[in-house]
């Protein structure tokens, strides 16, 4: 069993998507800290060949784990981002096929951030057409485990012979107690280049959906 482990991000870039393309199984980490000014509850898109965040406002304190971060309430950032999605891609190729999926998950008045980035990461599974086992950190009990060790707890639990990292996973994974429960550890870096409608010269790192409005399905292939 191929294991790929990711946090919950909002809109996570397209390495997140060919991660998981390399796996069988998924875990979403829903219950580690969140971090102020990550990817948690914001991300970049490419607004008239310009990085431009879109975010969630959000409630937390220091500490707070992902899945009890809270949405700012009687704040319409639906809106707001939706607004600013359409300024940046209604002139792209997909918009008419891709927009919708974000319109209907983002426009549903989620309360809980993780909830809000989990049916995003599901919809969009769903629209590349990758059927793949989706496991939640915070429903498999390994107890005060941390960092490296925590990792390595969860892939035992759903019996991995084989862990895929993302590249910064080499600044903490302890290699050698993956092997000694034989899961082999590979450390994942994906970079592509592809035409971006809006821009002149490729942006790279943007939000997934700036590859979708793109490419529509056909992203898929790029990221194989």
């Amino acid at each position: 069993m191929i294991c790929t482990i990711h946090q919950p991000e909002f809109l996570s870039y397209y390495g997140f998507y060919a991660k998981v393309l390399q796996s069988e199984l998924l875990i979403i980490l829903d219950d580690v800290q969140f971090v102020k000014n990550y990817f948690h509850n914001r991300n970049k898109i490419l607004l008239n060949g310009k990085e431009q965040y879109i975010t969630v406002p959000v409630h937390h304190n220091l500490g707070t784990p992902i899945n009890r971060v809270e949405i700012v309430k009687h704040h319409n950032y639906s809106k707001k981002i939706l607004g600013t999605v359409i300024q940046a891609y209604r002139k792209s190729p997909y918009f008419n096929e891709v927009y919708p999926i974000l319109e209907l998950i983002i426009g549903w008045g989620h309360t809980q951030l993780s909830e809000l980035n989990i049916q995003l990461i599901k919809s969009i599974l769903r629209y590349l057409q990758i059927d793949i086992p989706i496991y939640l950190s915070s429903d498999i009990d390994v107890g005060d485990a941390i960092n490296s060790d925590r990792i390595l707890k969860l892939c035992k639990e759903v019996g991995a012979s084989k862990y895929i990292s993302g590249i910064g996973g080499k600044n903490y994974l302890n290699v050698n107690d993956f092997k000694k429960e034989n899961i082999e550890v590979e450390f994942f870096n994906k970079s592509i280049t592809y035409n971006q409608f809006n821009s002149s010269e490729f942006v790279d790192y943007m939000s997934i959906i700036d590859g979708l409005f793109n490419y529509g399905i056909e992203f898929k292939n790029l990221l194989k």
